[in-house]
């Protein structure tokens, strides 16, 4: 696409024509690199109205607290507070499908602004997956810019969730409340370029490669592999719950030499 080398993708009149697969290569004079594919669909008719879900980590309503999830800085004891940090939903209909939704909230006492967020791609009374997502604004105007720039982030547990749906006349505080949230703390920024550590575990005499990928805990990894020299190519994304994980290739091809390496997602 002649042009398209800025950090985002516009397009003033999109059409079926603009539907399809997308990836960034990234070269200088002797390697390059290429992200994971990403699919742009085009939906005919949106719907009418979506889900909703309260966006708050306390509770509203009177009575008890049910949520009450402040949210701490690297200390775990001083509370966020001020425009200096933000948060925000990030839904889908799978963990693998989580996107920003709504505008980011400021912070005060630990607490930000609550607001009732609307699904786009979600029917009221769905089941969704949502997960609220804090940064340090200095670092960047969005979760992943503040994280790439090693910025303080950090990210609340995973929920699963229905979705809402809206009444008429609208009541006060619409919306599925985020049960199950838990306070949480922001991390100090990682490095720019997070990597794994690989090591070959074994190697049996089919020519299945058995890999050990060792890095931090709770992350996904992106493993890339390179068969020619010089192009990078994505070749399996694992999540590494305890800080070791085992992945295999089973593909020996005729590639006389396969190159591995392993950098953090997200």
């Amino acid at each position: 696409m002649p042009g398209a080398t800025s950090p985002s993708l516009v397009f003033p009149n999109f059409s079926t024509n603009n539907a399809g697969t997308y990836l960034v290569k990234v070269s200088n004079g002797t390697e390059s690199a290429t992200s994971l594919p990403a699919t742009l669909t085009f939906a005919h008719a949106a719907p009418a109205s979506g889900g909703l879900v309260r966006f708050a980590n306390v509770s509203e309503a009177l009575g008890s607290l049910t949520i009450f999830a402040p949210v701490f800085d690297v200390d775990g004891v001083t509370r966020l507070n001020g425009p200096d940090f933000a948060a925000q939903l990030y839904a889908g209909a799978t963990p693998e499908e989580l996107r920003p939704v709504g505008p980011p909230r400021d912070f005060s006492s630990g607490f930000w602004q609550p607001m009732t967020v609307v699904l786009p791609n979600a029917a009221p009374n769905a089941t969704v997956f949502v997960q609220a997502r804090v940064w340090d604004r200095r670092s960047g105007v969005t979760y992943e810019t503040a994280r790439a720039l090693g910025g303080k982030f950090g990210r609340s547990g995973l929920l699963q969730i229905v979705a809402g749906e809206t009444h008429m006349p609208p009541l006060p505080f619409e919306g599925a409340p985020m049960t199950g949230l838990v306070s949480f703390n922001l991390q100090a920024g990682l490095a720019n370029f997070t990597t794994g550590r690989l090591e070959l575990a074994e190697h049996d005499d089919g020519g299945i490669l058995v890999w050990r990928l060792t890095g931090a805990a709770g992350f996904r990894y992106l493993i890339e592999r390179q068969t020619d020299g010089a192009n990078w190519l994505p070749f399996l994304v694992l999540t590494n719950a305890t800080g070791a994980v085992l992945f295999t290739d089973t593909s020996v091809g005729d590639a006389k030499v396969q190159l591995y390496r392993a950098r953090m997602l997200d």
